[in-house]
């Protein structure tokens, strides 16, 4: 399989389903959910679901980035070396992703209100990192047929 299939696989399908699944989420909240009775002098749920949207958006691209290290894994030097595959794939987003996952562990030792981060942080790095995984073992496993 071309790498780009991984990469698609790894990054762009769950880029997909996270921004699909927060366009539906915000159609709920705003018609029949919660936020449809939100009133505020500054912030509106409108607007918070913008922000929200952009922020998911920009996530998305981060990692979009921070994947492509992936298309190195075509050098034959690369391909030799497990380890070298390994920091490939994983090295840039788990970074990335792995800090994430330590600001919510970090307010959750502090006794910090993490119920809101936890279903923001959570959601978006999760899908990440078993693609990430799922993609690498299959790529793996690929390399090993073709040997």
């Amino acid at each position: 399989m071309p790498l780009v299939r991984y990469y698609k696989r790894a990054v762009l399908l769950p880029s997909v389903i996270l921004i699909s699944g927060n366009i539906l989420y915000m159609i709920y909240d705003l018609s029949i959910g919660p936020g449809k009775d939100y009133k505020s002098e500054w912030l509106t749920a409108d607007s918070i679901d913008v922000y929200v949207m952009g922020m998911i958006i920009l996530h998305c691209g981060i990692l979009a980035l921070l994947c492509s290290p992936i298309f190195l894994t075509r050098y034959p030097k690369i391909q030799e070396s497990p380890a070298f595959l390994f920091l490939c794939w994983f090295l840039l987003p788990m970074i990335y992703l792995g800090y994430l996952l330590f600001q919510v562990f970090k307010a959750f030792y502090s006794h910090i209100d993490v119920q809101g981060a936890c279903l923001f942080i959570l959601p978006l790095t999760l899908p990440f990192i078993f693609s990430l995984i799922i993609t690498f073992f299959k790529f793996l496993n690929n390399e090993e047929r073709r040997s």
